[in-house]
């Protein structure tokens, strides 16, 4: 077999997988903090609105908070596909 070729439970793919001799890094060191820190922060966000269910908060606040998380889980998408591209 050559290096695009792999056998998977008897049936031979060629070119269907990724050469693993060409893999390249996924995030960089620096990317991956970014994204991290990004995450931690959507973390603790969705913690204080889980917070305010609880508390018996107005629905309008809590959707408010929620369309916030949204955006920012839409923004630390975007920085990711930017990362790999």
């Amino acid at each position: 077999m050559t290096g695009n070729e792999y056998e998977i439970r008897g049936a031979l793919l060629i070119g269907w997988l990724p050469d693993p001799r060409k893999a390249r890094e996924y995030l960089t060191l620096e990317a991956q903090r970014r994204l991290a820190d990004r995450l931690a922060r959507i973390e603790g966000h969705v913690r204080s609105i889980r917070r305010m269910v609880v508390d018996h908060r107005c629905a309008d606040e809590i959707l408010i908070q929620i369309a916030a998380v949204k955006a920012e889980l839409n923004q630390t998408a975007a920085a990711l596909i930017d990362s790999e591209i």
